[in-house]
């Protein structure tokens, strides 16, 4: 056998060489588990004799290296059991595609398991018991949810059951709302698991958890960043329905509220979203930690507001004229000084970026936060790319966006917050302050001194007592 390992070249010959290795390995294995048990056995004998010192060095050798056989034995079935596994995965969505060509969807559904829920069949076979019918739909899914998770026609199989649930015992709050988060984590579609959720407000309408898990399937965000307003939308109809129960947990407003209002921000309403989180800032009786955190969301959603406050007007002055403002002085002229000084700066203190080519406002506090999340985030990445380019770090951001196109294909995917952050084309040249100044020496972005998180954040103190203020 050792002439077979050398000079090999031929991926061939080496296949052949490592099967004949392999075909010794249980021989091998048996011979020295049946060794160290004869081992065992003399090392036990001579305990009797005088020579008891090498017989228990014998046997503790001989017991170790058992044990060390023992767990090679146990890795190895787990090795190929999890190819098995991997294996027979395959051969099962093999099966289901070929089976969908040949028979309809709910024959192909009957294949995956053996009992399905037709009408009032399971009121029936329990003789009117509904309560067992809905247990036992309840355990039947759990079974099939304990089994490959994603395997089959899941979401389907699971849907049925649920729903024939809901129809055996519709006020079993806990079960619905659990039913609904397995299949939320089945179907990306968020519209189709809110069907079944409102199936199961419908049967229980002074429920407050029905709606609120309804509204927290849009908190996720869509992979579609378009659908982020009208994921907002249906998330805060949904919350507010749950806070108009008079069962809503009091220690929970707070929170949904604050939620509401981020979600309403991006939906693009921003005086709700406004009056929410100044609402909250402004409570006396809220936590102090709390309100600094609304305070400083208020003071971003605030500043975007003035800013498409300066762009209708910038829009209305062109209409007039039929040009375009020189300035935002310019478009503050017909207000009262009172309403000219709600927009001499931003609610972070900062003044108004503005463009008189195009006309278009935006707050420099707005991107000044934005400017230093992503900053962060090229930090993260840049330390992917001196992962796979041995310590060092891109030579431009221009090296580091053809390394992201390379790392985020095939299934590696980017998420949602890193297509907001850089766009669908993962460019992080673009740069929410026009440009960064990067240092291609320690591979880090330099901000500009007055883009801090302190400076930033200066007036959010004073956000806290602004209600006392205006009063």
């Amino acid at each position: 056998m050792f002439p077979l390992c050398v000079g090999i070249s031929d991926a061939q010959e080496k296949l052949v060489f490592w099967d004949n290795l392999f075909q010794l390995a249980y021989p091998a294995y048996f011979a020295a588990f049946g060794l160290s048990a004869v081992v065992m056995v003399l090392a036990v004998l001579q305990a009797r004799s005088a020579v008891r010192r090498r017989s228990i060095v014998l046997f503790h050798g001989s017991l170790i290296l058992l044990l060390m056989l023992c767990a090679l034995s146990h890795q190895t079935a787990i090795d190929t059991n999890r190819g098995f596994i991997g294996d027979r995965e395959k051969r099962y969505d093999k099966l289901m595609s070929e089976l969908e060509k040949r028979m309809d969807k709910e024959e192909v559904l009957r294949s995956q398991y053996l009992y399905m829920p037709v009408g009032d069949s399971l009121a029936y076979m329990t003789l009117g018991n509904t309560a067992i019918a809905a247990d036992y739909l309840w355990l039947t899914s759990t079974q099939y949810v304990a089994t490959s998770f994603h395997r089959g026609h899941k979401f389907e199989m699971l849907s049925r059951f649920y729903n024939a649930m809901i129809n055996m015992e519709p006020h079993w709050i806990d079960a619905e709302v659990n039913a609904g988060k397995v299949l939320s984590a089945l179907e990306p579609n968020r519209f189709s698991v809110e069907q079944y959720y409102i199936r199961a407000i419908v049967n229980n309408p002074d429920d407050w958890r029905l709606p609120y898990a309804a509204g927290r399937l849009f908190v996720v965000p869509p992979m579609n960043l378009d659908d982020r307003p009208l994921y907002a939308d249906r998330g805060v109809g949904w919350f507010k329905l749950a806070l108009s129960r008079k069962s809503f947990p009091p220690d929970m407003v707070n929170s949904t509220t604050k939620l509401m209002a981020l979600m309403s921000a991006e939906a693009g309403y921003l005086e709700a979203a406004d009056a929410m989180l100044f609402q909250q800032a402004t409570d006396e009786s809220g936590d102090r930690h709390l309100r600094e955190i609304a305070a400083r969301d208020w003071m971003n959603v605030h500043s975007i507001r003035l800013a498409k406050d300066l762009e209708n007007l910038a829009a209305a002055y062109k209409e007039q004229t039929g040009s375009v403002a020189p300035d935002i002085a310019t478009l503050l002229k017909p207000l009262s000084p009172e309403a000219a000084a709600e927009f001499k700066e931003d609610a972070f203190g900062y003044p108004f970026d503005y463009e008189p080519a195009t006309g278009k406002v935006a707050s420099r506090g707005v991107k000044v936060r934005k400017a230093m999340t992503v900053a962060n985030m090229i930090h993260t990445l840049i330390g992917n790319y001196r992962a796979a380019h041995q310590g060092n770090p891109p030579p431009t951001l221009e090296d580091l966006r053809q390394f992201l196109h390379v790392y985020y294909s095939g299934n590696n995917q980017p998420g949602p917050a890193m297509t907001e952050a850089f766009g669908n084309d993962l460019n992080p040249v673009r740069s929410p302050l026009g440009q960064w100044n990067y240092d291609a020496a320690t591979g880090t972005i330099v901000l500009p001194e007055w883009c801090n998180a302190t400076q930033l954040y200066a007036k959010a103190d004073a956000v806290l007592d602004l209600k006392k203020t205006k009063q």
